[in-house]
């Protein structure tokens, strides 16, 4: 069930009677509503590396991972919010027919997230995964900062 909308008669501002629960889609105004309360400083750190391969190819590896300060890491342990899936993701594994789920979560981002690929386009899916991620765990946080107060969408 979405927010609840209402209106007075001649008011053309629209009044949030209760919030969304979902976190993905915190709207942009309630994003500059919440930094003006407390600014979110997340920063999102992606390194590129390179090594041969057993049989003489090159291997490619892309770590991500996230720097909070104190406040934001505080929040992330209050409401346990470590285990949260920011991004699913199925792994094809070669010439098996099988896949892995693999599951990238705000604590594996905290503690840092290393992906090994074969090839440059891999690498940069990754990496746009992980700044999608990084947009998707910038709402949570920015929601979790707002709870306690009250938001205003004027429309």
């Amino acid at each position: 069930m979405g927010p609840d909308y209402s209106t007075t008669k001649g008011d053309s501002s629209y009044k949030s009677a209760e919030r969304s629960k979902d976190f993905h889609n915190f709207g942009i105004d309630a994003l500059k509503q919440v930094s003006k309360k407390g600014r979110i400083s997340m920063k999102l750190t992606i390194t590129r590396n390179q090594a041969s391969g057993m049989f003489g190819g090159v291997k490619f590896e892309l770590v991500a991972k996230v720097t909070l300060t104190p406040e934001e890491s505080a929040i992330i342990s209050k409401y346990k919010a470590d285990k949260e899936v920011l991004l699913k993701k199925e792994v094809k594994i070669p010439l098996t027919g099988r896949a892995l789920t693999f599951d990238l979560t705000i604590g594996s981002l905290m503690t840092g997230q290393t992906f090994k690929c074969n090839d440059i386009a891999e690498i940069l899916e990754y990496e746009k995964n992980a700044k999608e991620s990084c947009e998707s765990f910038r709402n949570y946080l920015a929601v979790m900062q707002s709870f306690g107060g009250q938001e205003v969408i004027e429309y």
